[in-house]
């Protein structure tokens, strides 16, 4: 069978499926590993981009929050999914003058919800909060090259993944 551009699953004559399994692989192995391994040098680039973004907080954090490093990750929206993590979401809507006013309750629940559970399994809310936000970035990165893969082919969906990666309010 031939290796396509649209089927990168696809088995090639030099690497057959049996001498993954007699290296003691297990089946599954060898196919995950022929669909990620497009993907490979794209979650590099994300990667570092995303160590370059960390040394720019810690560079924010030494310039406006002395010495305080994760001050650039708890400003913002930040601080409001890590109260919702925290403590939940307030009973009664904020109000101010009889307006509705910022709260907790405008930020979805499944990100602080995995803050949560990566606490529980010893990080703390920063930590666990950085975590939860890289690898969902590299799972997105994946979702968005396939997508584009998919319905156009592989470069551009390594395009469109740059894209994504450099410019994540584009998506």
């Amino acid at each position: 069978m031939a290796v396509t551009r649209s089927d990168p699953v696809a088995e090639t004559p030099s690497t057959p499926r049996r001498e993954w399994q007699q290296l003691g692989f297990a089946p599954w192995v060898e196919p995950t590993y022929r669909w990620f391994r497009p993907v490979l040098p794209l979650l590099g680039i994300y990667a570092i981009v995303r160590v370059g973004l960390l040394v720019a907080d810690a560079l924010a954090a030494h310039l406006t929050y002395g010495t305080h490093p994760d001050g650039p990750l708890t400003a913002w929206d930040g601080n409001w999914y890590l109260s919702v993590a925290a403590h939940g979401y307030p009973a009664v809507a904020p109000t101010a003058s009889g307006h509705l006013t910022y709260g907790a309750a405008g930020f979805e629940p499944v990100f602080p919800a995995l803050i949560r559970v990566m606490e529980a399994a010893g990080f703390t809310a920063i930590q666990a909060a950085l975590v939860v936000s890289i690898v969902a970035g590299a799972a997105s990165v994946i979702l968005v090259w396939r997508l584009a893969t998919v319905i156009f082919d592989e470069r551009v969906g390594s395009i469109a993944a740059i894209l994504f990666i450099v410019f994540p309010g584009m998506a």
